[in-house]
């Protein structure tokens, strides 16, 4: 079993035999752990029902909810089942912290799109934004750094591993929205403040991003044992 699938979020139940092309790493051997992460996003992210794998692209979330309620912008936006592509492009460039604790893991997508129906509701400065329809949010340059606190519970005399408060946060350089049913105009003064927007959304994708891969990972975590994850 290789730990770093937990973070790929391929797994969805127990343990399996990974090809033997995909090394098996020390928890401190920082190098090894970012060569067969990058190895295995990039040859399964598609999933592999031999292994157990699903798809990390798309990579679906259940509901996410954007409610800012003062100042200028006053809104209530409702995304439900939608996804986010671009992860197959993704690389790891860190991966850390095992031996502390504390996961540091950073990746970057050139590009990433969320995609899904929205409900919105409020006003963005002077413009009135009500209606119902498809969103699309696109980003560039789309940079995701999560802090993963690790705690160690004993069962049956062996360590298992379990994330708490885990913190994500992210940064792009660029991107455009397009919001079916708002027309041309609303779009464009949207796509005009794209800056505001996502500093109105950032905190809640971080949290729904974040509460999806920690769920999925501490799935795995209740069944390996930490002698299980890595190599001796």
């Amino acid at each position: 079993m290789f730990l770093i699938n937990l973070f790929l979020l391929f797994i969805t139940t127990t343990a399996f035999s990974l090809p033997n092309d995909v090394k098996i790493c020390r928890f401190d051997d920082h190098d090894c752990l970012l060569a067969s992460a990058n190895y295995v996003l990039k040859h399964f992210s598609n999933g592999n029902p031999d292994l157990a794998l699903e798809p990390i692209d798309p990579l679906n979330i259940d509901a996410m909810t954007v409610d800012q309620n003062s100042g200028p912008v006053k809104i209530l936006v409702k995304l439900n089942n939608f996804d986010i592509l671009g992860f197959s492009g993704a690389e790891i460039y860190k991966l850390s912290g095992f031996e502390n604790d504390l996961i540091d893991l950073h990746m970057k997508l050139p590009f990433a799109t969320l995609a899904g129906p929205y409900n919105i509701n409020g006003n963005i400065l002077i413009l009135p934004v009500n209606g119902v329809g498809k969103m699309r949010l696109h980003f560039k340059n789309f940079d995701i750094k999560m802090k993963l606190p690790v705690v160690k519970e004993i069962r049956d005399g062996n360590f298992f591993m379990k994330i708490e408060k885990p913190e994500m946060t992210f940064d792009i350089t660029g991107g455009d929205v397009s919001f079916s049913h708002l027309g041309s105009f609303a779009n464009g003064f949207l796509n005009s403040n794209f800056n505001r927007i996502i500093s109105l959304i950032k905190p809640a994708i971080s949290k729904s991003l974040v509460e999806k891969l920690t769920h999925r990972i501490n799935s795995v975590f209740s069944t390996m044992s930490y002698n299980e994850l890595f190599a001796a």
